[in-house]
């Protein structure tokens, strides 16, 4: 995706970063963003905004999207974060993507995630869960999507670490059924 960004970084932990990319929806205009952030050694909060615009056959609807986010190291090798992410016409730029548009109007879309991982030796422990709502669109369409996340990861030596996830997922959909699934899932890291 083409993108020219600019950041600037103080060093009180303050900076902010503005681009104009390619749009991650079908647009013929450029995206715009914009991030306020500030970093330390135990906390991160970053402020950041999108504007664009997404292409139907009626016309160009405007998008938005407003992102609040941030981590705290609160313990010796633990740190919570949290996300909260709210906006219309911003479904492609989101996990799991989903409509930008419906029936030529803009979708809102909501979605929040609290995460906690802990380090311990060569051992790292995590849990995450998700909640995102969408306020409209077809009938076989997600209306609400919620995950839980559970991964650990084995740091065997200093090149290679294996680890293991466990998924819970509920998708409920705009016609009142909802589906469920679990997956479990495996990986292994070789760095060079």
């Amino acid at each position: 995706m083409a993108q020219a960004r600019y950041t600037y970084e103080m060093p009180n932990g303050l900076g902010f970063s503005t681009s104009v990319e390619q749009a991650a929806s079908d647009s013929s205009d450029p995206a715009l963003t914009a991030a306020a952030f500030y970093s330390s050694e135990r906390y991160f909060v970053k402020l950041a905004a999108l504007g664009t615009t997404v292409s139907t056959t009626g016309g160009d609807v405007d998008g938005w999207g407003v992102n609040l986010s941030g981590n705290a190291q609160l313990w010796e090798g633990g740190s919570i974060n949290a996300s909260y992410t709210t906006g219309e016409a911003v479904g492609s730029y989101m996990v799991f993507g989903g409509d930008d548009t419906f029936g030529g109007a803009a979708v809102e879309t909501d979605g929040i995630t609290l995460g906690i991982s802990q380090t311990s030796g060569d051992w790292t422990f995590g849990a995450a869960y998700g909640l995102r709502q969408i306020d409209t669109g077809a009938a076989t369409d997600t209306e609400r999507l919620e995950t839980i996340h559970l991964t650990t990861n084995y740091q065997i030596r200093e090149s290679t670490t294996i680890g293991a996830e466990y998924i819970i997922g509920d998708r409920e959909l705009f016609n009142d059924t909802s589906v469920s699934a679990d997956r479990l899932q495996v990986s292994a890291k070789l760095s060079f």
